[in-house]
């Protein structure tokens, strides 16, 4: 385990990203010293000043532009060059909008996408269809504010007859 060798391993399309700064730490510790040489939605390529090793659980935090994205990422490979150690990281714990943020922001996914406009669609047709709802049923509609009136308010009435 260490370094990758002959083929390369890269699964997704890496951008170069000068205007990004990176944080890295492990075990509680910060890293120094750390450049971004590519990223991609999968992983990042770094160099670091300090050691790094295949199979390290890295703590990273992107500051991107409009804001921030962070994860946990597993050293994939690594090797010492003359500055330190350099390699690359694939994203383990990355949630769904960090994902999504950081993919927007390598521009892999513009608010047009075909995702953002099926989302935006679904979105209209249910509203329409509540809208629809309560226009043919508005009698429906006060009874349910009425009853949910009736339950947040305290019973002010005689208490009911306990029969023996």
């Amino acid at each position: 385990m260490g370094t990758i060798s002959g083929n390369d391993r890269r699964k997704a399309e890496r951008a170069e990203r000068y205007d990004y700064g990176l944080k890295l730490s492990s075990g509680g510790r910060a890293i120094a010293d750390v450049q971004i040489r590519d990223v991609s939605p999968d992983g990042v390529g770094v160099q670091v000043g300090g050691e790094i090793k295949a199979g390290q659980q890295l703590n990273f935090e992107f500051v991107i532009p409009g804001g921030t994205v962070s994860g946990v990422a597993t050293v994939v490979w690594a090797e010492p060059f003359h500055m330190g150690y350099r390699g690359g990281a694939k994203f383990t714990s990355l949630g769904f909008f960090e994902r999504r943020k950081l993919k927007r922001s390598l521009g892999g996914s513009s608010p047009g996408s075909l995702a953002d406009t099926i989302l935006l669609l679904v979105a209209v047709i249910l509203i329409a269809l509540v809208v629809q709802d309560v226009a043919r049923h508005p009698y429906q509609v006060k009874a349910i504010k009425a009853r949910l009136q009736g339950l947040s308010k305290p019973e002010t009435g005689p208490a009911p007859e306990n029969p023996k």
